[in-house]
């Protein structure tokens, strides 16, 4: 019934701007949370993040490393007060292949310039050096030589030693505020390992012979403190889970965006051929409660900055609950505020939820295409009813009966909502329209990969919610939406058959050349 709420946010966080544009490693596209629906791991919630967006398979030499000047984190909001209660911070670090030994130390921080100020320099004219891998060499004339690309022959399940770049992340596990909170790190289950290696890209088959076995075996059962039960971890290279008609939606919404007039064909998805970054974490339901069985939760992207060993996180540069907040429901004047904040400061982005803009550009666009396809004559194809307090309680509230916090009280925050006491479905029954097809168990209620958020949410902006004649919760009816009742769509589908039924859910990554593919005949 309610089931489309959340959605008023319309899909995902594909390189907003205007901050992480310019900084695409620390860039979250895409923010998932659900019950597992594997087999046996029902008392489990996931939550996947994923970031560095548009990876085209092919991208060498260099690929496509994560950021090892940012935390990214996920927040838990168990308490309902749009605060966080409990933060999963991970950060990244890299080194080169080869022998190991001293290597001359040069500093990349923006603000500690010893080594980069050439007077600064003068005073200590003894280079640093640091113990690190020199990299992997080969024999030319005579000479060790460094190479310089990141792997140098095949790289199996069984036998790293060609990789010339070897990449690894930390987490940390915070109670209580992510900046001054008790912070204790996540081991490896059943050991004192805290360090975790992140698979290489997926560059191809002569690289990567058997990618998904090389990748399987950096899955990560792992000691959550606080946790009477093991949770999981994968950080590495997916296939891009989102699917979207991009190019279309920002080129003035150019094709009609009503089922009919545009074909549910996945040619429409614009990243379909792209890879993502994704940090797939499985926690047991019990450790993530407090005082209700509903979570909300969010991710941000911080700066990290280095005083001696310790890791000092600075300023917030990425934040996403739902999806595509900060692309098409905030303004261009607040976007950076919105990424700078936390959801218990929502409060001063209400009337963009109150008063949205997008249902106003379909009308300006599409009125009279609607009105000839329908034998109509309505003066607009837009909710009529202000302030959209339809659009409220699925943005800002939670839905009652369904995901709103018992604790909220007058609280607006913006960010992914999860009864964690509704069952899971296993794939192949999974709605991809979530709750407005009666699957309670999709969103708005949390996200699952095979939820159609642009969809739910085209429907929720024009108006569908107003349609269940249910003014108390929603504050309109069915005369404020004249078109509230129409299949809106992106014509790029997605379901629960795009994904895996196991751990870590995103498939494999696309790789950057299979030699079966190869088009170009010899003589």
């Amino acid at each position: 019934m309610f089931l489309c709420l959340i959605a008023v946010v319309y899909a995902s966080s594909h390189s907003e701007a205007p901050g992480t544009a310019k900084a695409p490693q620390a860039d979250v596209t895409d923010f998932y949370m659900f019950r597992s629906y594997e087999t046996g791991r029902e008392d489990n919630i996931i939550f996947v993040m994923n970031a560095n967006p548009f990876q085209n398979p092919y991208g060498g030499p260099n690929y496509f490393s994560l950021s090892d000047d940012h935390f990214y984190e996920i927040y838990v909001d168990n308490n309902g007060d749009g605060e966080e209660d409990i933060t999963f911070q991970f950060y990244y670090g890299n080194t080169m292949g080869g022998e190991f030994g001293d290597v001359p130390f040069i500093n990349d921080e923006d603000d500690c310039v010893l080594n980069q100020n050439p007077r600064l320099r003068s005073l200590n004219p003894k280079p640093l050096t640091i113990q690190k891998h020199k990299g992997i060499t080969v024999n030319a004339g005579g000479q060790q030589t460094a190479v310089p690309l990141k792997f140098v022959g095949p790289v199996t399940a069984g036998d790293s030693s060609n990789l010339n770049w070897n990449e690894w992340y930390y987490i940390n596990y915070i109670t209580g505020d992510r900046t001054y909170g008790r912070r204790r790190n996540i081991t490896e289950n059943g050991t004192n390992n805290y360090q975790f290696i992140k698979p290489f890209d997926n560059a191809g088959d002569k690289s990567f012979p058997d990618y998904p076995d090389y990748a399987r075996q950096y899955i990560y059962d792992i000691d959550i403190p606080d946790c009477n039960r093991p949770g999981r971890v994968f950080v590495g290279q997916r296939k891009e889970s989102f699917s979207v008609n991009l190019g279309g939606i920002f080129d003035l919404v150019n094709f009609v965006p009503v089922e009919g007039f545009i074909a549910n064909d996945d040619r429409n998805n614009a990243v379909r051929d792209k890879n993502i970054d994704s940090f797939v974490l499985e926690v047991p339901i019990e450790c993530l409660l407090d005082n209700s069985d509903v979570i909300g939760a969010w991710t941000g992207v911080r700066q990290l900055h280095h005083g001696g060993d310790a890791h000092i996180p600075g300023k917030q540069v990425s934040r996403l609950g739902n999806p595509l907040v900060n692309e098409v429901v905030i303004g261009l004047p607040d976007k950076g505020k919105f990424n700078l904040g936390e959801p218990f400061q929502d409060v001063q982005f209400g009337n963009y939820v109150l008063y949205p803009s997008m249902p106003e550009l379909l009308n300006a666009l599409f009125k009279d295409t609607v009105n000839s396809a329908l034998s109509a004559n309505f003066p607009t194809i837009a909710p009529t009813k202000f302030p959209r307090n339809d659009l409220a309680v699925a943005f800002l509230t939670g839905i009652p009966g369904l995901n709103e916090h018992p604790n909220r009280g007058n609280g607006l925050y913006e960010y992914l909502r999860l009864n964690t006491t509704i069952e899971p479905l296993s794939k192949g029954s999974q709605q991809p329209l979530g709750v407005l097809a009666n699957d309670a168990a999709g969103y708005p209620n949390g996200r699952r990969p095979g939820d159609d958020v642009i969809d739910i949410a085209l429907r929720c902006l024009m108006g569908v919610l107003c349609t269940l004649d249910n003014p108390d919760v929603f504050g309109c009816t069915s005369a404020d939406a004249n078109t509230g009742g129409l299949p809106f769509s992106d014509g790029a589908p997605i379901d629960d058959s795009y994904f895996d039924d196991t751990f870590p859910f995103l498939l494999d990554p696309i790789p950057g050349y299979l030699a079966s593919q190869t088009i170009v005949p010899g003589p």
